[in-house]
């Protein structure tokens, strides 16, 4: 069953995950995310068993460590056959990231394994990438 519903708004939404038993790290701990002001929208989603779509207008998100994501936006496709980032940006305050991408595979299984059979085509413009931003990510480099 196909679901195309034209537009998605959230504004100022909070979520938060915790994985049970895991221990808490300084800066962005991915097993323990807490997210306030998590702003979406986005249009020309399209939900399907074997796609899903959608134009990301704009996405905003503050985590608790205090890492910003400002803007999140751009296209993207994902199917049985390939998965697609276009005109996407990713943006904090001290960080750019402006990529199109496309994976092409014979199966979903290829894009698991990341075997052989994964075609990659990638153009990444006008991007810079901070050092505090990857402090936030990694905590070996802290």
């Amino acid at each position: 069953m196909d679901y195309q519903p034209r537009s998605s708004d959230l504004d100022g939404n909070s979520a938060q995950y915790d994985l049970q038993g895991a221990s808490k790290t300084k800066g962005l701990d991915p097993n323990h995310l807490q997210f306030g002001g998590f702003t979406m929208r986005a249009d020309n989603l399209y939900f399907s068993e074997k796609r899903i779509s959608a134009n990301i207008v704009h996405t905003a998100i503050r985590e608790h460590s205090g890492f910003e994501l400002r803007e999140l936006s751009g296209g993207f496709v994902l199917d049985s056959m390939h998965a697609q980032l276009k005109d996407f940006t990713v943006e904090s305050a001290a960080s750019r990231i402006r990529q199109n991408i496309l994976l092409s595979y014979s199966s979903l299984s290829d894009l698991n394994h990341l075997s052989g059979n994964v075609n990659v085509m990638a153009m990444i413009g006008d991007s810079h990438l901070a050092i505090s931003d990857l402090l936030f990510s990694s905590p070996l480099w802290r």
